[in-house]
């Protein structure tokens, strides 16, 4: 796995790994991840297969190719791009799930009526 804290990554690359990234997390164009990727924000302009979450959204420009399960608070594809793959959207279905609310079942519940 690479574990990354705050940066930027200003060239190309090639990942085959897991990545985890505690900042924003940029795939630029001609650069490629297999592996899981998780970051606080991902954009996506080259390569990427395997599953993809991002608590505060991930966004797929026209030149990106995603390849595997997205989870995000906010998904954006860009005209041109490609994506495959079940997708999730929702601060809910990234990271930390909140408790469901309670619900009083209904025979607890007071009705009033007016007319």
């Amino acid at each position: 796995m690479v574990a990354l804290g705050k940066g930027l990554i200003s060239h190309t690359f090639r990942i085959r790994g897991d990545v985890n990234a505690n900042s924003p997390f940029d795939v630029p164009e001609g650069s490629e991840v297999e592996g899981s990727l998780e970051a606080r924000r991902i954009l996506v302009a080259g390569f990427v297969r395997g599953p993809v979450s991002a608590r505060d959204g991930i966004v797929v420009l026209s030149t990106g190719i995603l390849d595997g399960e997205l989870k995000g608070g906010t998904i954006d594809v860009q005209e041109g791009a490609t994506c495959k793959g079940a997708c999730r959207v929702g601060r809910r279905s990234v990271g930390r799930s909140e408790p469901p609310p309670d619900v009083v079942p209904p025979e607890n519940q007071k009705w009033f009526f007016q007319r």
